[in-house]
């Protein structure tokens, strides 16, 4: 399916109703921030083994993702992680973190240096990450 882009805002819908995000149920216009959404469905369907938002059929599921209540992942995940899917799975997409800004964050700057060590910049450039590497450095 295609995609028109107006204004840096795109109005089809594709992909699986399971990630599609509020602005997308309610067939508004959406930008990136929707697929910050679907981002945060995936994470959080890798630690739960199920989608965050579950119905019988299609209303309840749209009515389900409007309301963003979700089942919590399993106790063994951190915080962080709770953190991250509340961040991404928030229904005001205004409010949703761009990709530097989840980037940015610790928990996944800490796996970017456990994974990657010493190639932080190829992620993120001039992300300026301090000898500790848990936090960015002070811009």
């Amino acid at each position: 399916m295609s995609k028109v882009a107006r204004q840096g805002l795109l109005s089809t819908q594709t992909g699986t109703p399971y990630y599609a995000s509020p602005e997308v149920w309610q067939d508004e216009p959406y930008d990136l921030k929707s697929d910050i959404w679907s981002l945060g469905c995936v994470i959080y369907e890798m630690c739960a083994l199920v989608p965050p938002f579950r119905a019988d059929d299609m209303r309840g599921l749209c009515r389900r993702v409007l309301r963003g209540q979700y089942p919590p992942i399993p106790s063994h995940y951190s915080m962080d992680m709770r953190m991250l899917i509340k961040t991404l799975l928030n229904v005001q997409a205004q409010a949703r973190p761009n990709t530097h800004q989840i980037l940015s964050m610790p928990i996944v700057i800490q796996r970017i240096k456990k994974y990657f060590p010493g190639r932080e910049n190829q992620f993120v450039p001039g992300l300026g990450l301090t000898d500790e590497g848990d936090v960015p450095a002070a811009a």
